[in-house]
């Protein structure tokens, strides 16, 4: 996992500006010229970046005329480092009817319980709303402590969760759980 502060300034806007031109979406492809333009770099240093966050494992090069697209680690990566974007949610990734949680899943549910548990404080919730919120993310974490978390338990988990964060101030954790609930 890349450390957000590690990259330039530069290479940070251009990540930011593919992740919302895809909308986080890794099907979409875009020019990385254009992608560069909008971060305020010439066609050299858009290439330059954009080796760079290839190196990183973030994006991918689709086309010889400089067509690229986010990997699935690009996604959760800027998912996490641009969380004030609107609307970001679990970017094409849903939680589906496997009955097991695969590895790309369990990652974005590890990473929607991270960005939840240190706003609970700050909800201003009552304290029934605040002990069933707390209950369900221990039923979650309990479910990623096995070796096989099941997919049907984590999507009650997180349809219980759904009332209680309507009540409470927490948009952007709604929407994303919502998001990743999606079939």
């Amino acid at each position: 996992m890349t450390e957000a502060n590690s990259l330039p300034d530069s290479s940070l806007q251009f990540f930011r500006s593919l992740f919302i031109k895809t909308g986080g979406d890794t099907k979409k492809q875009v020019s990385m010229h254009e992608i560069g333009n909008e971060a305020g770099l010439d066609k050299s240093a858009s290439k330059t970046v954009a080796e760079e966050l290839m190196s990183l494992g973030l994006i991918d090069i689709r086309t010889l005329s400089g067509g690229i697209g986010l990997t699935e680690e690009g996604v959760l990566e800027a998912q996490s480092w641009f969380s004030d974007i609107p609307g970001i949610g679990a970017a094409g990734i849903t939680l589906g009817n496997q009955p097991i949680v695969g590895e790309k899943n369990g990652e974005v549910i590890t990473d929607i319980l991270t960005s939840l548990k240190p706003r609970i404080g700050k909800l201003g919730m009552a304290f029934d709303d605040l002990a069933d919120l707390l209950a369900d993310i221990q039923s979650l974490e309990a479910q990623m402590r096995s070796s096989r978390p099941k997919t049907a338990i984590i999507r009650e988990c997180f349809r219980s969760m759904l009332p209680t964060l309507t009540r409470g101030s927490e948009t952007e954790m709604l929407s994303r759980i919502k998001s990743f609930l999606a079939d």
